[in-house]
C-alpha cells in the first residue's frame, strides 16, 4: 500500500464509505438527513497547555476553520450540522480562548445551515453557558437522525434513551483514530475513519478535527466502550486529501 499524498488547500471528495454515510474530509456526510458531522474539534486546548507551562502555537482553530472552508467548497449548506462532543478542549469552566473560539466557530457555521446542534463530550461539562448565550441545542446523550435511522452520540458512554435502541447505524467520536503506515523509512500517522459493528448494529468512528495531534493508532487500545472488542475486522478509511480504502485494521502493515 502507498502512502496518500498530500493536497491541501485542494476542495475535498465526496467519497461513500457505506451505503448512505460519506466522507468530506474528516467529516461525515448523510444525504439523506443532510447531515454533516463533525467530531472532537477541542477548540481552546493551546490556552491549557501553555498555563501549564507548555508552549503550544495556537493554529488549530485556524486550521478547522480551513478545513470547514473546503468542505463547504463541496457543498455550501446543510439542514444540520452535528458537532459531536469535545467541542472545548478543557473539563472545566470555558476559558476566554475557549469561548471565543466556540461563539466564532458557530458564527461561522450558522449561515451554512438551518441547525446547529451540540452533543456533549467528555470534555464538556462546563459547555452550557456557551450554548445557551448562542442560543443552540445542546444534547447530553445524542441524537437520533430519523431518515437514515442513525444515532449520533460522543461514544464516551452507551446512552439509555429509547431511540438509540432502535437505531442501525451509530455514529461516534472520542478515540481520535489515526493509523501508522511506514514506507521504508518512513513512518507517519494518518487520521481515519473506523467501520464496524457493535451488538449488530454497524458503527462508524470519526477522526477527530482537532489539528493539534493527529489521534491515536487503534490497534494500541480504545477507549470508547463501543470499542472494547475486537477491533481487526473494522475497516480503515484513511484520510489525507480524500479518503482511500486501506482494508481491516487486520490488513494494515
Amino acid at each position: 500500500m502507498s502512502t496518500p499524498k498530500s493536497e491541501n488547500g485542494t476542495t475535498p471528495t465526496i467519497v461513500e464509505l457505506v451505503p448512505g454515510h460519506q466522507s468530506i474530509d474528516l467529516a461525515l456526510y448523510i444525504p439523506s438527513d443532510d447531515a454533516l458531522i463533525l467530531s472532537d474539534l477541542q477548540l481552546g486546548l493551546e490556552e491549557h497547555y501553555n498555563n501549564q507551562g507548555v508552549f503550544v502555537p495556537r493554529f488549530n482553530y485556524k486550521e478547522v476553520k480551513e478545513h470547514l472552508a473546503r468542505i463547504f467548497g463541496v457543498r455550501d449548506h446543510y439542514a444540520t450540522i452535528i458537532l459531536n462532543g469535545d467541542i472545548k478542549h478543557g473539563f472545566g469552566n470555558a476559558t476566554n480562548q475557549e469561548w471565543r473560539e466556540v461563539i466564532n466557530l458557530l458564527e461561522y457555521i450558522s449561515p451554512h445551515t438551518e441547525k446547529i446542534t451540540l452533543i456533549k463530550g467528555n470534555h464538556d461539562i462546563a459547555l452550557d453557558p456557551i450554548a445557551r448565550f448562542a442560543k443552540v441545542e445542546l444534547r447530553k446523550d445524542g441524537l437520533f437522525l430519523e431518515k437514515s435511522n442513525t444515532y449520533v452520540c460522543h461514544g464516551h458512554e452507551i446512552p439509555t434513551d429509547r431511540l438509540f435502541d432502535e437505531a442501525t447505524t451509530m455514529v461516534i467520536g472520542h478515540d481520535h483514530p489515526a493509523v501508522v503506515l511506514t514506507e521504508g523509512a518512513t513512518r507517519q500517522k494518518f487520521k481515519c475513519f473506523l467501520l464496524g459493528n457493535w451488538k449488530g448494529k454497524r458503527l462508524i468512528v470519526l477522526p477527530s478535527f482537532n489539528f493539534a495531534s493527529p489521534g491515536s493508532d487503534p490497534r494500541e487500545g480504545a477507549l470508547s466502550p463501543f470499542l472494547q472488542q475486537p477491533l481487526g475486522s473494522f475497516r480503515v478509511w484513511l484520510v489525507e486529501d480524500t479518503a482511500y480504502d486501506f482494508g481491516t485494521l487486520d490488513e494494515m502493515p
